[in-house]
């Protein structure tokens, strides 16, 4: 079956060949049509020979095919332009050539767009994906809209992050944004869903199946915050999550990250209180309680009941050595040993991160009255269980039942 835009070419080159005959079989009509003298004969005979000639050289290029002709949209538009400027003789012929071309350019769009569209569904081998079979489609769904996404770098992630996208509620007065630096998260299935209707009830045939487990990327740029991304095939649909997982990945801050990112995570201790990075580690939970993944909330703002979170720190792929954390490698501020995280300089960075967490973890459920309002909302929300993974070995685990018992339920 032809292309619209090889039809659009043929029939400019069948009418350009019929103009040519017409004018050869009958030159004085042809001649009172263009209001010429009888001295244009022989430039028209001329004219009409070309113009048979170009006829047919177009209807050839249709009859094949040929993609790179077609393109010469512009070309023809000069042309056009050309026969116009000769004088109201030629103009028809203009008008028809601007036409025509028009309608080529058209066709050479829209077919553009399907073939992009086509090619979305064309999977290796030449075959449609929607001609395989629906079993076969449907995993290979599944595992588009589920497998894990996250940034290779911190340079790569650091556009279009800011700090508390959504504002917490129910805080005591003087909280500030403490190092957290969000990103609103990308609808990976949109693309599946906008291909046809068909596609589209089978993406959400396939999100009733799915559990109510979302999963994380925390980037922790020591010195400039810890970066979340969040990776959603769906959108939650009630304020039951099933469970929450997060990669926690160590990055040495570049020297190509903006400044605003800078000295936004410390460690360093705070006036009477935790230092701003165990603020930050309790915003990305409260965070996840108030808003649920990926921040994108319910209509009635509801609080998420989540009932397992899974914390896998893993060792830095970065190259850097990872001798500190309150700051680079090669810097050594004043400060520096005040810095909580900075002991135990004997274990590898992952195991040192992870510790500083849990620590602060079991004192958010301690019995204590400042921190009892704390440990409160994570009792009341975090249903069964934190536990905490080395390179996706577990390491220690936290239920939060027994963290009541000794603690804010004591």
């Amino acid at each position: 079956m032809p292309s619209i835009t090889a039809v659009t070419i043929f029939i400019f080159g069948l009418s350009a060949f019929n103009h040519g005959v017409s004018n050869l079989i009958s030159p004085r009509k042809a001649l009172a049509a263009k209001q010429l003298q009888d001295s244009a004969l022989p430039a028209l005979n001329g004219f009409s020979v070309a113009i048979i000639g170009i006829g047919i050289y177009y209807m050839l290029a249709a009859y094949q095919e040929n993609r790179g002709f077609f393109t010469l949209t512009l070309a023809r538009f000069i042309s056009a332009r050309i026969f116009w400027l000769q004088g109201p003789a030629w103009r028809v012929i203009a008008t028809w050539e601007a036409f025509s071309a028009a309608l080529t350019a058209v066709a050479l769009a829209y077919e553009g767009y399907h073939g992009i569209q086509e090619a979305l569904l064309t999977v290796p081998g030449g075959s449609l994906l929607q001609d395989i079979p629906l079993e076969l489609r449907q995993t290979i769904f599944e595992l588009v809209l589920t497998a894990p996404v996250a940034p290779s770098s911190p340079s790569e992630s650091q556009h279009g992050r800011d700090q508390l996208l959504y504002c917490l509620r129910d805080v005591r007065c003087g909280w500030r944004r403490q190092g957290v630096w969000q990103q609103p998260p990308r609808n990976k299935s949109l693309s599946l869903l906008l291909v046809s209707k068909q596609f589209y009830i089978e993406v959400q045939n396939i999100f009733r199946r799915l559990p109510n487990n979302y999963h994380v990327d925390i980037m922790s740029v020591k010195n400039y915050g810890f970066w979340p991304t969040w990776d959603i095939a769906k959108r939650p649909t009630s304020r039951y999550i099933d469970k929450v997982t997060s990669t926690i990945r160590i990055f040495e801050p570049t020297d190509d990250l903006d400044d605003r990112f800078k000295d936004s995570l410390s460690f360093r201790g705070g006036h009477g209180g935790p230092e701003g990075a165990v603020w930050a580690i309790y915003e990305l939970l409260v965070s996840l309680i108030q808003h649920g993944p990926g921040y994108i909330g319910l209509p009635n703002n509801q609080r998420f009941i989540i009932n397992e979170i899974e914390v896998n720190v893993v060792a830095p792929t970065d190259g850097a050595a990872h001798t500190k954390f309150s700051c680079r490698d090669n810097d050594n501020p004043w400060w520096l040993r005040w810095s909580g995280i900075e002991y135990g300089k004997q274990l590898v960075p992952e195991e040192r991160l992870a510790n500083y967490m849990i620590s602060h973890l079991d004192t958010a459920f301690e019995a204590e009255s400042d921190v009892r309002p704390y440990g409160q909302e994570l009792y009341e929300q975090i249903f069964e269980s934190i536990t905490f993974q080395l390179n996706g070995q577990e390491w220690k685990k936290r239920r939060i039942d027994d963290l009541a018992i000794d603690g804010i339920g004591a």
